[in-house]
């Protein structure tokens, strides 16, 4: 894996490139950039469980890096309705999360 400029972005901000399969687009609601809220097929989920960073745009040699670095989540999360799931999610081109993996 290994970040790149976007073009056209001013070097502001950057994607990163991985052969990680994107399965579905998600919608995250961040606080502090941390997810607080994850929206997939229609459904509202939010966290059981402090969001585990998973991947970072740089590395930092803190156990929690800053929320703005972080490439992906691991999301231990349930709906209102009681249905619940573990989701890995990806920050992909255009600032688009991207769900990996579901009940990993």
């Amino acid at each position: 894996m290994r970040a790149r400029n976007r073009p056209g972005d001013g070097g502001g901000s950057t994607a990163v490139d991985t052969d990680t399969e994107r399965r579905d687009p998600v919608t995250l609601v961040l606080e502090e950039g941390v997810p607080v809220r994850l929206d997939w097929s229609g459904v509202r989920y939010y966290p059981d469980s402090p969001p585990v960073p998973r991947g970072r745009v740089v590395f930092t040699p803190d156990e929690t890096p800053f929320p703005a670095l972080v490439t992906g989540w691991r999301i231990d999360a349930s709906s209102v309705a009681g249905e619940r799931h573990v989701f890995e999610v990806l920050n992909g081109d255009g600032g688009r999360w991207w769900l990996t993996s579901l009940d990993a």
